[in-house]
């Protein structure tokens, strides 16, 4: 088994999606390297490159929406225990990729801890795909909960802004929130 060489911060700051270099003669497409002289109707195809770091991460480089721009982003993949079959019949182990994040939020240490957890994660038996829509799922719900509370927060001190104004109180399912009836706060 060869040893994979382990990526630097630099490599990955650096790294470019692949170019492949077609001349189009009649109805044959021929690939030309990138480095050679190009040829009248060469055209520059980009497409994504995977750097790996060993133990399941990856960075794939890919090319942009726009040109010259590139994504660069952290991928940890693993195997399943499911054997699923190929399209040529041959039976194989079903693999699944979880997104860590852009290398621009993401550093190249911090993708290694998170790697490492989620390689924890499948020896006590959990799937890290599902554990990430979990979390992000109560991510979703405490940030609903922390909005209500800043409006209700906000009715509340409006409440108290005016204290000569007649207040109607609303007890609704498991709260109660004051509401003045302020025609300059409306």
């Amino acid at each position: 088994m060869t040893r994979i060489k382990r990526l630097t911060q630099r490599a990955c700051e650096t790294a470019t999606p692949i170019e492949d270099v077609v001349v189009r003669k009649g109805s044959y497409t021929i690939k030309v390297k990138s480095g050679s002289v190009l040829a009248k109707g060469a055209i520059v195809k980009r497409r994504s490159r995977v750097l790996c770091d060993g133990g399941g991460l990856m960075l794939v480089v890919s090319p942009g929406k726009h040109p010259n721009e590139i994504n660069r982003s952290w991928i940890y993949r693993y195997a399943t225990g499911n054997v699923v079959l190929s399209a040529n019949s041959k039976a194989r182990r079903e693999q699944k990729k979880v997104g860590l994040g852009s290398l621009a939020l993401v550093s190249l240490e911090r993708a290694r801890e998170l790697a490492e957890l989620c390689r924890r994660q499948r020896q006590e038996g959990f799937d890290p795909a599902i554990v990430k829509q979990q979390r992000t799922a109560q991510h979703k719900i405490e940030k609903r909960k922390l909005h209500s509370l800043q409006e209700q927060s906000t009715n509340i001190s409006n409440a108290t802004e005016h204290p000569g104004v007649p207040t109607i109180k609303d007890t609704g399912q498991n709260h109660s929130i004051i509401f003045p009836l302020c025609l300059t706060c409306l």
